[in-house]
């Protein structure tokens, strides 16, 4: 499995208030799979996951962090 994530202050999934979040995506198996958690002080933990493409804004932190990730039909990364 492939991974990359990142850490940010971001807006809670459930109610949009600014809390200390994660995110990152993941190649497992033949899927790209993201996920996203905030750690909100009304909510409580939130939660939000999906399969391809992940959400705009925690596509756009991935690369600031991380930048472009190439990947091969073998199963392997490599970072430009």
């Amino acid at each position: 499995m492939t991974s990359q994530s990142v850490a940010f202050d971001g807006p809670c999934l459930d109610c949009g208030r600014t809390a200390p979040s994660s995110g990152g995506v993941a190649v497992v198996g033949d899927r790209l799979e993201w996920d996203t958690e905030s750690d909100c002080p009304v909510c409580g933990p939130v939660l939000g996951c999906g399969r391809g493409a992940p959400p705009p804004a925690l596509r756009d932190r991935l690369l600031a962090a991380h930048g472009a990730v190439r990947l091969d039909g073998a199963g392997g990364a490599r970072w430009p």
